[in-house]
């Protein structure tokens, strides 16, 4: 039974991650087309230790003409490399400032779509395997 119930939650959640990496590179494609390269500035920033000793950064930014400061998870290089009230180098659309990417900054939009095509084969596997397979006799 929990085979089943896991089959079917990856065989779902699986182009769920395919859809918003596509949805995130179309977007990130898009700002280095139209976008403008312009200075935010760094309101703050937190080091957050997981579970199983990794560790993921975030920052907090004042983005020119965006209408709320936006935290953003940056890699470690980034976060060791400013300081409070340091200027950091963005790329933003012109007619949507809060649509921005940090200069230098990896994109994993595409793991996103492996990972989620992956989830999705394994699943679908895994269905055919409890559901539709005949048992040898």
């Amino acid at each position: 039974m929990r085979a089943k119930l896991i089959s079917i939650i990856l065989f779902v959640a699986g182009p769920f991650l395919v859809v918003s990496g596509c949805k995130d590179g179309m977007k990130r494609s898009k700002i280095e087309k139209e976008g403008v390269t312009v200075e935010a500035t760094v309101s703050g920033g937190e080091e957050r230790r997981r579970r199983k000793g990794g560790r993921s950064y975030n920052l907090a930014l004042s983005v020119p003409n965006a209408t709320k400061d936006h935290t953003i998870s940056v890699s470690k290089e980034i976060y060791q490399s400013v300081s409070l009230g340091s200027p950091l180098p963005i790329k933003q659309l012109p007619s949507d400032p809060d649509a921005f990417f940090v200069v230098g900054d990896d994109d994993d939009h595409v793991l996103m779509e492996i990972i989620g095509l992956l989830l999705f084969l394994v699943g679908g596997g895994m269905i055919w395997w409890c559901f539709i397979r005949k048992p040898a006799q």
